[in-house]
């Protein structure tokens, strides 16, 4: 017998997380559990306040190639939010006048849920047929502490490398689609400039080789005051290495030397995640092995995340989202 209400498990709080989550609650009658290795919800879409000046410091990409007149942004009361944003590249990139906070806060937490963060997940299991014939739930959820939740819906919302670990006691067939998956990983260095003092310095384009992929020139009257400049710095760089020797400080310092800089008018803020952007969605053979690993799941299981997004560019930050609410439409037809 269902036992009520039914219980549906999302690991990992990024927006296709929490967008699941979102998403599920919507349809009402469940409840609803978030799990996170972290300490803070949102992952990389996250915004600091930069004291003395105030200014809102997005930590992951300020920059996204996201559609101003996608109706998603009219749905999330985020309409006319995104403006221009010169990247140094020649595709038309976005940001947000309110910061990227602002989309983590209209998709939105909600009181209803139950919140383990600092948690992490060690695997994802099956009850069989005869102990769910008995009451139990299909699936359940193993914590590294010990405690087991017991779930009748599972959606992981991490990178590709925490799932292929997670996913190898429920489905090895899922998790093999996820071996060896291919990362860019990339420290973003923000600093603050009188605008007068960066004129000239900063090249038009980067080749593609340099060590730094990206830079970001802000100057919106939205996100900085008048005569400053916001820029980000996007730096390549070998994710063995910090775990070892990395010291933000010393990469804010190495970046502003590159281009004659000082290092501004704020404490630089430097964000880095080891799986930062994803590669694999340039593959030929990506496509068929995301196809797999969604048929090799079982039913009321669904992975959400920029990681399994099937695209022909760079993840979009409503790319995210969409993959969040398409998990739930996978994982809710059981709970029914």
């Amino acid at each position: 017998m269902r036992r009520t209400p039914p219980h549906a498990v999302v690991i990992g709080t990024g927006l296709s997380g929490l967008a699941a989550a979102r998403a599920l609650r919507n349809r009402g009658g469940l409840r609803i559990t978030l799990i996170d290795l972290k300490k803070r919800v949102g992952a990389s879409v996250s915004t600091h306040r930069a004291d003395p000046l105030e200014i809102q410091i997005d930590r992951g990409c300020v920059g996204t190639l996201d559609d101003p007149a996608d109706p998603l942004w009219d749905a999330l009361g985020l309409e006319d939010d995104l403006v221009p944003v010169p990247m140094g590249d020649a595709r038309t990139w976005f940001m947000f006048r309110r910061a990227q906070g602002s989309v983590l806060g209209a998709v939105g937490m909600s009181p209803d849920y139950t919140l383990l963060m600092q948690s992490a997940v060690t695997s994802v299991g099956e009850f069989d047929a005869a102990a769910r014939a008995h009451g139990f739930p299909r699936f359940c959820v193993c914590l590294e502490n010990g405690t087991v939740l017991e779930s009748d819906a599972v959606v992981i919302a991490v990178s590709a490398p925490r799932a292929e670990r997670i996913l190898r006691g429920l489905s090895p067939d899922a998790a093999a689609q996820l071996e060896r998956y291919r990362f860019d990983t990339i420290a973003r260095v923000n600093v603050v400039q009188y605008t007068a003092d960066i004129d000239g310095k900063l090249p038009a384009a980067l080749p593609a080789d340099h060590p730094i992929a990206y830079i970001a020139r802000i100057d919106h009257p939205v996100r900085v005051p008048e005569g400053m400049t916001w820029l980000q710095f996007g730096m390549r760089c070998d994710p063995a290495v910090l775990e070892t020797r990395w010291n933000p400080d010393d990469v804010a310092a190495q970046v502003t030397r590159m281009f004659d800089l000082p290092l501004g008018l704020i404490q630089p803020i430097v964000s880095v995640w080891p799986f930062d952007e994803p590669l694999e969605w340039q593959d030929t053979g990506f496509v068929a092995r995301m196809e797999a690993l969604h048929r090799a799941l079982p039913e009321g299981a669904a992975v959400a995340g920029s990681d399994y997004i099937v695209t022909n560019r760079r993840p979009t930050l409503a790319d995210r989202i969409r993959s969040g609410f398409a998990a739930a439409e996978r994982v809710y037809p059981p709970l029914t």
